[in-house]
């Protein structure tokens, strides 16, 4: 079990840096407590490792996948606006 969360929390740090564009991105708090939650019983019932992740990011905790995604790209959004002020800056 340890394997599948290991390789389920590495898979979501990969989307969510992918999606928000930052080597950093990491599953929210909410998700991976989700994640974490529901991996042993969606490991014990889908024995299929990529069927088992699927369905564990885009059904059971999907509100908490998408809530922590939306933040970030929120979060990316305001840092890359402020960048944008900074560099059209009377002076900058």
């Amino acid at each position: 079990m340890r394997a599948f969360l290991v390789a389920l929390l590495g898979g979501m740090a990969l989307t969510g840096a992918a999606l928000a564009q930052t080597p950093s991105a990491a599953p929210s708090p909410e998700a991976e407590a989700c994640l974490r939650a529901y991996a042993p019983r969606v490991e014990r019932t889908v024995e299929d490792l990529s069927k088992a992740t699927g369905f564990l990011v885009n059904q059971v905790c999907a509100e908490e996948v998408v809530a922590g995604q939306r933040n970030r790209l929120r979060e990316n959004a305001q840092r890359a606006a402020a960048r944008m002020r900074e560099q059209c800056a009377p002076g900058g």
